[in-house]
């Protein structure tokens, strides 16, 4: 939470293990498109929960691997 009250639109955030996205869902809302959000998440499970979060957001400035 320390690191998303210090974003602001435009900032390059990166999320390693990520989850499922919450935190980068927040963070790439509070930044906007302008800014860019790279999110890593070696689980399988959870990195088909992060591409489906970010589809359904609509979510286009994420970054993930």
């Amino acid at each position: 939470m320390l690191f998303a009250e210090n974003l602001k639109r435009g900032d390059i955030f990166i999320d390693i293990e990520v989850n499922i996205g919450i935190h980068a869902l927040h963070d790439a809302f509070r930044f906007g498109p302008i800014g860019q959000c790279f999110a890593i998440e070696p689980n399988p499970t959870n990195f088909s929960l992060l591409q489906a979060h970010l589809i359904i957001n609509r979510i286009q400035h994420v970054n993930f691997t």
